[in-house]
């Protein structure tokens, strides 16, 4: 019999140094790689001018490239939460480096338009594969009591690297470095240094669930390799079946795709993901900040400057919520974070008025400083939510191997609707409000007054209403989550307690198997030692659990049970909350690009098709009070909207296909 080489453990501080070195590089690179993720995003926005004369493109072309990467980028996020399950997130955080890099440098070596949108289109595949991991690496390396402010952190950084890249774009453009066009020359350069940024992720950054699942794999193999060693010398040898790997493989589906339905059936998850798709559009449609500060009388310069400041502030902003977070959650584990989040979602309503209807509207000195003082403001209080609440959350309601699934999740479901939002500001500035003639400034001061009075209507129709929305929904949140988290906890607990166990056993079965027969007789028997307490991941709420969970015996029941199942929506609670969550959110997006009459015959066709297919009566009475809902609606907004089908067909499918799901559960 071969002996077995076992490598002799690492002492505590040896340990505790190793991992404090892993936490510090691995969170340096990482926190790299999404200045560069967010750097890359915003190239191409901040060169438009000098693209468009390349591309003889017109900016409804050029929007459209910004929306086929964005749209790619959130529906192929869970491409990247998936790999982060067979692989070192590491690794794929360098191949999204790697995938963006090759593509950047291709979309600035292109001179023709129809070549430059796949191009972009792919980047974004890139794109998804970073952020996710990222997410989930930082909630591992982290504590529950930590959290808040190292999502403040990350959150910090990736504004950083939005407001880099775009002054570093901008301030090179115009000129031509090493012979080129400027625009080139920033895409050139971006795509190095996301390559090497991706090397050094690859190398060097270290994934703690990875590593303890393949230590937990070793042991397993060497459990294997001792009991065949010693069925072969009792004559006992067991030939290996062929269909080893591929029931292998159908497991791992099978358990892929189980992890994926029990993230969707948390109802936390469930009600920080609805209001995020609304939650994500007041954000993405101040990208016309810019253009409505240069309507009202601002020069170029102090445009970019207040658009800069917000970016800045924004981020910090961050880094100040994921601080509050962490404090409020000391003190109140259950509601902290909501209440503080609610409080951050709902003080933007007032600002939003503040900024697009009462200030004035010129380019003066004092209004400069009046509207620096005041978007500064706006965006350190309303930064809170990914980093206060969202982010937090997501790693305390599941266990650690699927933190990478909820982020790659969110990103999806939100990056899709904040991509489709955009064009949507410009269709309701000029069909409800207004806006006349190119997006450009005319120098005729009443036209572009007017025209900025109309984009600002957009944009407060684009803030307020989701943030109220966003306020509503966070209440649900202060009785879903605190049993959601408790769930994960217990489940993290009798997981731990499940490891232990094997690696005693697995140690006392190789000592077992290295004696020789004939001396097993007179062997002492084998002896457990006691384990050590089970800590939660800290600081969040231990208090809070039975005390019973806080140590479990080596023979309990808590570490052999399954683990808890996570709970699913009730059938009749289903039934209601698919029209609210579907057709709340529909009546506003889709009130300024369709007509009433329209909406009304859509809604018809698919009020029949859930009459036919389920005859719950919680389900018929909803249906007048959805009719109610229309009525009042076409009251608010009067003459039915031109039908616009560039974005319009593409939203009604997608409505339809999610409002058909809902009716199949």
């Amino acid at each position: 019999m071969k002996a077995l080489d076992l490598e002799p453990p690492m002492t505590g501080s040896d340990s505790a140094q190793a991992a404090q070195k892993h936490k510090l590089r691995t969170t340096c690179l990482i926190n790299l790689a999404s200045i560069l993720e967010k750097c890359d995003e915003q190239i191409l926005p901040a060169v438009y001018a000098w693209v468009g004369a390349s591309f003889q493109a017109t900016p409804a072309q050029l929007g459209y490239i910004t929306l086929g990467r964005a749209l790619m980028q959130a529906l192929s996020s869970p491409l990247g939460g998936v790999a982060g399950h067979f692989m070192p997130r590491g690794h794929v955080v360098a191949a999204g480096c790697w995938l963006w890099a090759t593509m950047t440098a291709l979309f600035a070596m292109t001179t023709r338009l129809a070549v430059a949108m796949p191009i972009c289109a792919v980047n974004g595949i890139g794109l998804a594969l970073v952020i996710p991991n990222v997410q989930s690496l930082t909630a591992d390396y982290y504590p529950s009591s930590a959290r808040g402010k190292a999502f403040g952190a990350l959150w910090l950084t990736i504004s950083l690297g939005g407001m880099l890249g775009a002054l570093y774009a901008t301030n090179t453009a115009a000129h031509s470095p090493l012979g080129m066009e400027g625009w080139r020359f920033v895409f050139l350069s971006v795509a190095v240094v996301s390559a090497i940024t991706g090397l050094l992720n690859y190398l060097f950054v270290h994934d703690p669930t990875f590593h303890r699942h393949q230590q937990q794999q070793q042991q397993q193999q060497q459990l294997q390799q001792a009991s065949s060693a010693a069925g072969s010398l009792d004559g006992s040898g067991s030939g290996g079946g062929g269909g080893e790997k591929r029931e292998g493989a159908v497991h791992t589906a099978k358990r892929l795709a189980r992890e994926i339905g029990g993230v969707m059936r948390i109802p936390t998850f469930g009600i920080i993901i609805i209001q995020g798709i609304i939650g994500s559009v007041p954000y993405a449609s101040l990208i016309f900040l810019t253009l409505y500060f240069q309507l009202m009388g601002m020069s170029n310069s102090a445009a970019s400057v207040m658009v800069a400041l917000y970016l800045l502030c924004g981020g910090l902003g961050g880094l100040l919520g994921g601080w509050i977070g962490d404090k409020v959650a000391a003190r109140w584990p259950d509601h902290g974070r909501i209440a503080a989040t609610q409080f951050s979602v709902i003080v933007g309503v007032p600002f939003a008025l503040l900024i697009f209807k009462a200030l004035p509207m010129n380019g003066d000195p004092a209004t400069v400083w009046l509207y620096g003082f005041i978007m500064s403001a706006w965006a350190l209080l309303t930064a809170w939510p990914a980093p206060c609440c969202n982010n937090p959350a997501f790693a305390e309601i599941v266990p650690p191997a699927q933190r990478n699934l909820v982020y790659a999740f969110d990103r999806c479901f939100e990056g899709a609707m904040a991509a489709f939002s955009v064009p949507l500001v410009g269709i309701l500035a000029e069909d409800w409000f207004g806006f006349h003639g190119d997006a450009k400034i005319t120098g005729n001061r009443s036209t572009d007054l007017a025209n900025a009075k109309a984009l600002g209507s957009a944009l407060l129709a684009f803030t307020t209403v989701p943030w109220t929305f966003c306020f509503l929904m966070y209440s649900g949140l202060h009785i879903s989550y605190p049993k959601d988290r408790r769930r994960a906890l217990e489940w993290q607990r009798a997981q731990e307690q499940q490891e232990w166990q094997f690696e005693a056993d697995s140690a006392a079965s190789l000592a077992e198997e290295a004696v020789p027969l004939r001396e097993r007789s007179i062997s002492p028997p084998r002896m457990r030692p006691s384990p050590s307490p089970l800590h939660p991941d800290s600081g969040g709420g231990s208090s809070a659990l039975p005390k019973r969970a806080a140590f479990a015996a080596p023979h309990s029941s808590a570490a052999t049970r399954p683990p808890p199942d996570f709970p699913r929506f009730p059938a009749q609670a289903a039934m209601v909350l698919s029209p609210i969550t579907i057709f709340l959110p529909a009546l506003y997006i889709f009130a300024s690009v369709i007509s009433f009459t329209q909406f009304k015959v859509v809604y018809g066709a698919f009020a029949r098709l859930a009459l036919t297919r389920s005859s719950n009566p919680l389900w018929q009475q909803v249906q007048p009070v959805l009719r109610q809902l229309l009525t009042f609606c076409e009251a608010i907004f009067g003459q039915p909207a031109t039908f616009t089908p560039n974005t319009t067909h593409v939203l009604l499918v997608a409505i339809m296909i999610v409002l058909l799901v809902n009716l199949r559960r």
